[in-house]
């Protein structure tokens, strides 16, 4: 029984062995002094260390000093046989440069086949990059929003808002806390609806466009000028959010408007004067013929020189204005 019992741990042994090799973490143990008891291979992977170079030294060797108490006392708190929280902290790595590691740590300390802190500790300086980026960039985003006369709202999958600018109190009348979880869908006018709903929610990687009227908070129609943008998650590649920019055009509207307006009442007016020459046209013509038809017949006769003189000029004249 002994002899198979030693075959059995001997397997377990080799078993854990291959998966502490393959294994992409930082698997560790600390003895109740903090110092390393065991180490994974991955620590040259990570770190530059050799598994020799660790092994037998305090770990506080090679923690920043920001960050010992606040690793110590997550451990400290742990009951046997528990787990900490997820614990952010830097280690040095060989070449001298600070590594950021998320660790999670169980108490083994009272199980004697292990006697030890056993820790698992993942390397996230490329999430850490990430979130700083995105921060940076979330950043920038609030400050042009929150400076800009447009009207710039973030949205989710189905429209609704999840952040609207300040400017939208200029242009609307609305508080931006009051457009928080609203789709906006009933404020803009009935006739533009359906455009809108079609404009909001954009398919493709382009852009869409639109003008629509949208109700301002006293009930009178705002004209806007909107783009909407898909932006999909850069790692699942699944939409995201909506960003929608939109610019008041009201004035430019209420001029084309006009410019139109004008444009159509000039075309009446042009209707209306052929008419009134069509009609002029045909008023003088009928009696001009007469006239005309009169003034040949008189020159048929025998006139004095001065008399054909004058008819001849009733003639030309009535022809003229034919």
């Amino acid at each position: 029984d002994r002899t198979r019992l030693e075959r059995a741990l001997d397997r377990s042994k080799a078993r854990l062995e291959v998966i502490l090799q393959a294994a992409s973490d930082l698997v560790i143990t600390l003895d109740k002094k903090g110092v390393f008891r065991f180490a994974s291979p991955s620590v040259a992977e990570h770190l530059g260390w050799a598994v020799e170079d660790v092994v037998g030294r305090e770990a506080v060797e090679f923690m920043h000093a920001d960050d010992v108490g606040r690793v110590f006392d997550a451990a400290f708190a742990t009951a046997p046989g528990g787990s900490t929280e997820p614990v952010q902290h830097r280690i040095r790595h060989q070449d001298g440069s600070w590594r950021f590691f998320e660790s999670v740590g169980t108490n083994r300390l009272a199980d004697p086949l292990v006697r030890a802190f056993v820790i698992s500790a993942r390397p996230i300086d490329s999430r850490r990059k990430a979130e700083e980026a995105l921060r940076t960039s979330e950043e920038r985003f609030r400050l042009l929003a929150e400076n800009a006369t447009d009207i710039i709202t973030r949205r989710g999958p189905y429209g609704v808002v999840t952040y609207a600018s300040p400017s939208i109190k200029t242009v609307l009348g609305y508080d931006p806390e009051s457009m928080l979880g609203n789709n906006t869908v009933e404020l803009v006018h009935p006739d533009h609806a359906e455009e809108y709903r079609r404009f909001l929610l954009p398919e493709g990687e382009e852009p869409s466009e639109a003008t629509y009227q949208m109700r301002h908070a006293d009930g009178h129609y705002v004209w806007l000028e909107g783009r909407a943008r898909l932006v999909r998650d850069p790692e699942t590649n699944l939409p995201m959010e909506y960003q929608v920019v939109s610019r008041d055009v009201t004035e430019r509207q209420q001029a084309a408007e006009e410019l139109q307006a004008a444009k159509e009442a000039a075309e009446v007016a042009n209707i209306a004067k052929s008419q009134f020459l069509a009609n002029m046209s045909h008023e003088i013509r009928t009696p001009m013929n007469a006239i005309l038809g009169m003034t040949d017949l008189a020159l048929l006769t025998e006139l004095t020189v001065e008399q054909r003189d004058y008819l001849t000029t009733v003639a030309q004249a009535s022809n003229s204005l034919l």
